[in-house]
């Protein structure tokens, strides 16, 4: 299915997988998530299997593009390469009011001006030096 790939970086997580994420030669890059051991194979395959049903379902999920077993015969599975940012890069990035609207999504709530002061410390300390 691919022609020639190039593996871009390795990611240090908390599963018990390898994640790596690969560009073929026609700039494409995807995820590729393998089991590290024949115990948690079921699991990830599970997880390709919810994947592939969410996707379908429309939910906004990434598309898996193939799966199978390496060559020491363990599970993995290929995905869309969605970037991204972690909440303190988004924060860094926002403006007060964004934050605001940001978290009263999460708390459902409106929060105070008093709170503003405490957001603003927030964004400084995520600030990277």
């Amino acid at each position: 299915m691919y022609m020639c790939l190039s593996k871009l970086k390795e990611f240090h997580g908390n599963s018990h997988c390898k994640v790596e994420l690969f560009e073929e030669s026609c700039g494409r890059k995807f995820i590729r998530k393998t089991s590290t051991s024949f115990e948690y194979d079921l699991r990830l395959l599970r997880q390709c299997t919810k994947q592939r049903l969410f996707h379908r379902l429309h939910i906004c999920t990434p598309q898996v593009y193939k799966c199978g077993k390496n060559s020491q015969g363990h599970f993995f599975f290929d995905m869309e390469f969605v970037d991204g940012q972690t909440l303190s890069e988004k924060l860094f990035d926002l403006s007060e009011a964004e934050i605001i609207e940001l978290m009263n999504s999460f708390f459902g709530k409106v929060i105070s001006e008093k709170k503003l002061f405490q957001l603003q410390i927030i964004k400084l300390l995520s600030k990277k030096y």
